[in-house]
């Protein structure tokens, strides 16, 4: 059994980036500042911390200025409402879940996000369903908790076959080498939506599509299904060499 290890905003889920303008610039409002942020802006700082996005439009203030308007934005943009305004299930999402849960394989969520956010994040990404085990680890408020800690309090243990980190960030490449720490074998992905550059780091696989992640079961899953069209083909058709030696071709070739 392999454990596939995922993080999600910029991974599972897109547009939030289109609330974090929202919600930002209506606490900017709320505080009395002139300054706004542009989407550009947004999508180009996405995946930091909140407090970073304030620390680059507002370089003169203060970090606990930054941290006050952070927690701002947590209150207002942590609502079920705000949330499922914004945020939609990334292309394949679910796809590529389901054929990892078909192929009798484990996968859990590490989030940089608050316990109370995540359920609705969860939801808006459609899904939940999906894991038993989703961590909110808060980086935003709390430094001192990380996601390789609960990686490694999570292996304790435990043994598999493999372990796959999914992410958008360096942080999350990184969770290779903890498995590995640990003795797992390990491969690591880093993803980043279509059109946006990859973040500076070393990752095993750089891809912009999920359906990139080498999951064993679309390989069985087809094999089934391409047998079986094969062989009622050759019920009709009697002894058919070519047909043969195209199924031989093709298992040869499959990239799964």
């Amino acid at each position: 059994m392999k454990l596939f290890v995922w993080d999600f905003h910029g991974v599972l889920e897109k547009d939030t980036e289109y609330g974090v303008v929202s919600v930002s610039n209506k606490v900017l409002e709320a505080n009395g500042y002139s300054e706004r942020f542009t989407f550009d802006e947004v999508k180009s700082l996405y995946g930091r911390h909140w407090w970073e996005y304030f620390s680059h439009l507002l370089p003169g203030k203060s970090h606990d200025e930054h941290m006050r308007l952070q927690e701002e934005c947590f209150i207002i943009g942590s609502t079920r409402e705000s949330i499922l305004s914004h945020t939609k299930p990334n292309n394949y999402v679910s796809l590529v879940l389901e054929k990892i849960i078909s192929n009798g394989d484990e996968q859990i969520l590490i989030s940089n996000c608050n316990a109370e956010a995540l359920p609705f994040f969860l939801e808006a990404a459609c899904v939940t369903k999906y894991f038993a085990n989703a961590f909110p680890v808060d980086a935003h408020r709390d430094a001192r908790r990380t996601k390789a800690q609960v990686l490694t309090e999570f292996l304790a243990g435990k043994t598999y076959d493999e372990v796959i980190t999914i992410g958008d960030s360096p942080g999350d490449v990184a969770l290779k080498k903890v498995a590995e720490g640990l003795g797992f074998k390990s491969t690591s992905y880093l993803y980043s939506h279509p059109n946006v550059p990859f973040r500076d780091c070393d990752a095993d696989y750089k891809i912009h599509d999920l359906r990139d992640i080498k999951v064993k079961s679309l390989r069985q899953m087809f094999s089934v299904h391409r047998n079986k069209i094969f062989d009622d083909i050759k019920k009709v058709c009697g002894k058919w060499t070519e047909m043969d030696q195209l199924r031989e071709d093709m298992e040869k070739n499959d990239d799964y």
